[in-house]
């Protein structure tokens, strides 16, 4: 069932189908969802594809729509549950770099439109603060006083991933002061808070470690460690070592700093219903949540980030204060919304994050054994087997694990006919491995690579069919010449002429050698990325051959050296693909443990 899904990139009609199938079944109210926006890094490698007849590993948005360019990252557009936990991806596209503005907008505006089609009430929109993603928003007319925009006619509130603007906090802590309500916050309280605490027997704030008083690059990355430091027990550490005067008087901005933000991210970040913090709660008509999510946009309005050294105003350089205005004001309006029209009496704002996308990214990394930049073919045949499925319990990662289920199971899944593939209108940028050139004949004489291969796809043509008038006019055993030396020294039955491999005649070698110089003309100014064999089978058909006998399999012959050159080409892209000297990724992380 597997093999016959479709992986292609872009909004796969059948991809479609299977979760308007699966819509139906939801209760009233499920239909309320998210729409979320990542990208993940990709290894640049090329693949090609003999079922699809494509090669994988270029810059693809589905649809006909692709470059020759080598796809670095894969952007996934998701959709998530806010009052039913289930989750589905949608869609993927592979990209050179980064997916820009224009392509962004195209891609946006199709998913809701395909998304509302198919039953789905989207109210909201949920990226991290990518570059890509903020000239997008903002193209939109997204700002801190109008943090949604419209399509269609429909309003879709903007938010901006709440844990990564929790980790922007913290790293911005660390490079600048903040200024607020005539205190100062600074990351030396809290590493002189850490220094003091831990020469404790029984410390104040036992989970902060060193990895959160100054975390490396991986530990930049996990949202724990942020949420560990703007913490009430933090704060209430910092406040208490003020007030028994074993630190500065000046440390207590800091430590109501600590607890605004641990205030507002709880506002963000609500679950369960009997939890101890109210600000964690989900929101309900009586909840403090709108008052504290009000305090909290006057907060980042007023707040001031200083540059600590030079005392200049760093402000306007902090994307993510206009984030956290944008997500506020998101948020409150959405609730207002869903309670007002009778949707939700209830909101738990976990829903609006992005954690889902995260860790599907985690269980396409675990597909192939923890490989944290996966192949644009590793990417596709994990994604469409997760697609699916439950996803895969992840480990380790940056975000907490979310608790939706996956929207389409293989057992609800029905076959559907895949869509045809389509053409790319851009010229292929790829260095073409020609075993005749210079660089090559240090390890390969030119003809004598050519004559070994024409006698290879004779040989396996012969399996097809062969007879005595084929062989009369395409194999010559009994001739010697230089361009038959590696035939001889390949042979290991020196018995016979050429040890059981086929010497091309005369005749075979010039044809195989109009065969060659067709497919590296035609693939070095190729227009398109999929139907590549159909089209070079078209082309090298073209080519005639003297061959007395009708049975003789030309077709065949054509197929397996179209196939055997493709596949070459590739190997040696890739190989120019690779970095060497770099250090070990894996080994790296073992060996700072």
């Amino acid at each position: 069932m597997v093999s016959r899904f479709a992986s292609e990139a872009g909004f796969s009609k059948k991809s479609l189908y299977v979760i308007q199938e699966r819509i139906k079944s939801l209760p009233a109210g499920a239909n309320v969802c998210s729409l979320l926006m990542d990208e993940m890094s990709l290894k640049s490698h090329l693949f090609y594809s003999l079922s699809d007849d494509s090669i994988v590993g270029l810059e693809d948005y589905g649809n006909g729509k692709s470059s020759c360019l080598l796809a670095t990252s894969a952007l996934v557009v998701m959709v998530r549950g806010i009052l039913y936990n289930w989750k589905q991806p949608v869609a993927y596209f592979l990209v050179n770099e980064s997916c820009g503005t224009t392509q962004l907008h195209t891609i946006l505006d199709e998913a809701l439109l395909h998304l509302e089609s198919l039953g789905l009430n989207v109210v909201s929109v949920v990226s991290d603060q990518g570059s890509n993603f903020l000239k997008l928003f903002a193209s939109l007319g997204v700002s801190p006083y109008h943090p949604y925009f419209e399509m269609r006619g429909k309003q879709y509130f903007t938010i901006f991933d709440p844990p990564h603007l929790l980790k922007s906090i913290r790293n911005n802590l660390m490079k600048y002061d903040f200024e607020f309500e005539g205190k100062i916050a600074c990351w030396q309280d809290i590493k002189l808070f850490y220094d003091k605490d831990q020469k404790l027997p029984i410390r104040v704030s036992p989970k902060i470690t060193d990895k959160h008083i100054n975390p490396n690059g991986f530990s930049k990355m996990k949202v724990k460690l942020a949420a560990q430091v703007f913490s009430h027990s933090v704060a209430a550490g910092l406040s208490t070592y003020v007030a028994l005067h074993a630190m500065p008087g000046s440390a207590l901005g800091t430590a109501q700093f600590v607890s605004k933000i641990d205030t507002i991210f709880d506002c963000c970040n609500s679950l369960s219903s009997r939890d101890p913090k109210f600000c964690r709660r989900p929101f309900s008509h009586s909840s403090p949540h709108m008052h504290e999510i009000t305090k909290g946009i006057d907060f980042f309005e007023s707040l001031k980030a200083i540059n600590r050294q030079t005392g200049e105003d760093r402000t306007s350089y902090l994307k993510c204060l206009n984030g956290w205005i944008i997500t506020l004001k998101a948020i409150s309006l959405l609730w207002r919304k869903l309670y007002s029209e009778g949707i939700a009496s209830f909101l738990i704002t976990r829903q609006l994050n992005q954690d889902p996308l995260e860790n599907f990214f985690g269980s396409i990394r675990q597909q192939g054994g923890n490989n944290d930049n996966p192949t644009p073919i590793q990417f596709q045949r994990a994604y469409k087997k997760l697609f699916h499925s439950n996803l895969l319990q992840v480990n380790t990662g940056n975000c907490e694990d979310d608790i939706d289920e996956s929207l389409v199971k293989l057992a609800n899944i029905k076959d559907t006919s895949p869509p045809d593939l389509t053409m790319t209108t851009n010229s292929l940028q790829l260095v073409t491995p020609d075993y005749r050139n210079e660089q090559f004949q240090n390890r390969m004489l030119a003809e004598n690579a050519i004559t070994y291969v024409s006698g290879y796809l004779l040989r396996k043509t012969f399996l097809k069919h062969t007879c005595n008038l084929c062989k009369s006019t395409l194999v010559d055993d009994d001739s010697y010449d230089d361009r038959r030396t590696l035939l001889s020294f390949k042979a290991y039955d020196s018995d016979s002429s050429y040890g059981g491999l086929i010497a091309p005649s005369n005749v075979m070698l010039q044809y195989t050698i109009q065969l060659e110089d067709t497919f590296i003309k035609h693939l070095r100014n190729l227009q398109k990325v999929t139907c590549v064999g159909r089209d070079l089978l078209q082309l090298l058909e073209s080519i005639h051959l003297d061959q007395p006998c009708d049975s003789f399999n030309t077709k065949y012959l054509l197929m397996l050296f179209i196939r055997l050159r493709v596949y070459y080409c590739l190997k040696f892209a890739n190989r120019e693909l690779r970095t060497p000297g770099r250090k070990n990724k894996k080994y790296f992380k073992v060996a700072h443990l």
